[in-house]
């Protein structure tokens, strides 16, 4: 049995594009300078970032685990919550990597802090996703 569904490359990738897009946007940013960031996605400046709480991590990593997860179930024999749990894991594996590469840029720092918003984003939209479906059951 396949894992991938009977479909054309072409169809399975233009699926995964926005998650694609979604990983070169974070590898973008995570390469510029916070006030590069602010200057150049000035949509960013308008999301509320306490000290204590990272809503952007979450916005970020949650929609990334959103285009994941229906990407996986539109081209995969996984199923809906199974693709939900190993979208978890993609963006999981990608926050870690961003993370690293933060290492090597300039003003940037490596912090496990973020790792955990990273993954608290990808599983808010897990959990998201998965209540909508109980609610449309009813």
């Amino acid at each position: 049995m396949s894992l991938i569904k009977p479909i054309s490359k072409y169809k399975l990738a233009l699926w995964f594009l926005p998650y694609f897009i979604c990983i070169g946007l974070n590898h973008w940013a995570s390469s510029l300078t916070w006030n590069e960031v602010r200057e150049k996605l000035p949509l960013i400046k308008t999301i509320p970032q306490r000290k204590g709480f990272k809503s952007r991590h979450i916005i970020q990593y949650g929609s990334q685990a959103g285009v994941a997860a229906m990407a996986l179930t539109r081209t995969t024999t996984l199923g809906p919550t199974n693709s939900l749990y190993v979208a978890l894991w993609l963006v999981s594996f990608d926050g870690l990597l961003e993370e690293l590469h933060q290492v090597y840029v300039p003003s940037r720092i490596f912090s496990v802090k973020d790792i955990i918003y990273n993954i608290l984003g990808g599983g808010v939209d897990y959990l998201f996703i998965l209540y909508s479906k109980l609610l449309s059951r009813r």
